[in-house]
């Protein structure tokens, strides 16, 4: 038996095909639905664009689904709990998913890897929603739990009117400090990279990139590498030939050069075992060129991408 509504769509098609009625109402039917599939937005609003497959928008109803973050259908990039969970996709909705339905992400094989009634990745919708500035401002003059104050531990409601006051007022005061403190922090911060030398290390079979500031290693030779919030990942040391594989004309002082401006040196990038939780790189070491032994020379590797 025909479903109603396919054949409701097929009458539809049928009469615009062979009547050329361009003007038939399809209110009723799901052509004229908004697109089901939930966009990025930080926390999942619906897609505005009008369904033209059924549910789906154009967009969200393509299967070429390779681009920024997608490579060979599996979506990189995305964290939940500062784990990354790469899954795979065949359309382009199944990216976000879509809000009528739970977010389901899969490997490959079919198996879940997370499974929710919003994907892991809008935190937003997941975390409880932040209060606002005016109730935690009346919860915290409200106060009954023991407070840290300029005078100790106490519970400030035990106080006399006069002196709670004061107490609530130096709390206040103390709060209002540290946010000033905060925002100075923050903003020192984003200073200090956007005025630091970076450069971006390059995976170049997985494509993954992360990008890192260096800073001189103070008394020795190197630099220390540091991610956006200025927490060392690794480091770049010289290159020191210690097997004395290559050449002397590569070398000043057993320290290889840099092939094209000779008396700079070439360094090796080594990240830290704790600093995956900033990168999704597979190796703990990276070069910006490695030695040929077969043709003599010194090949680049495309590792290492400078940035001014």
């Amino acid at each position: 038996m025909i479903e109603p509504n396919i054949l409701l769509t097929y009458n539809l098609l049928t009469n615009i095909i062979n009547h050329k009625n361009w003007n038939v109402e399809i209110k009723n039917s799901s052509f004229s639905k908004t697109c089901v599939a939930r966009v990025w937005n930080g926390n999942g609003q619906r897609c505005k664009n009008k369904s033209v497959y059924l549910e789906f928008c154009g967009i969200h109803n393509s299967f070429k689904v390779n681009g920024k973050y997608v490579i060979n259908g599996i979506v990189h990039g995305r964290r939940y709990k500062k784990k990354e969970i790469k899954y795979f996709i065949k359309q382009v909705w199944e990216k976000n998913g879509r809000v009528d339905e739970p977010f389901i992400a899969k490997n490959k094989n079919g198996d879940i890897l997370w499974k929710g009634d919003v994907p892991f990745f809008f935190k937003e919708k997941i975390k409880t929603k932040k209060k606002t500035k005016k109730k935690k401002l009346f919860e915290f003059m409200n106060i009954k739990k023991k407070e840290k104050t300029n005078v100790g531990t106490k519970q400030i409601n035990k106080f006399p009117k006069s002196v709670k006051s004061k107490l609530i007022e130096n709390l206040i005061d103390e709060k209002y400090k540290l946010s000033k403190k905060n925002i100075k922090t923050k903003n020192s911060l984003k200073l200090w990279w956007s005025n630091s030398h970076k450069i971006v290390i390059i995976d170049v079979n997985t494509k993954a990139r992360f990008q890192v500031a260096l800073e001189k290693i103070n008394g020795k030779k190197g630099f220390n590498l540091y991610q956006k919030n200025k927490q060392c990942v690794g480091k770049a040391l010289p290159w020191i030939d210690k097997d004395n594989l290559i050449p002397e004309e590569f070398k000043h002082k057993n320290i290889v050069q840099e092939p094209n401006m000779f008396g700079l040196p070439l360094y090796i990038y080594k990240l830290n075992t704790n600093s995956q939780i900033y990168h999704d790189l597979p190796k703990k070491t990276y070069w910006k060129y490695r030695y040929d032994s077969n043709n003599q020379f010194l090949k680049i590797t495309n590792e290492i991408m400078e940035q001014f």
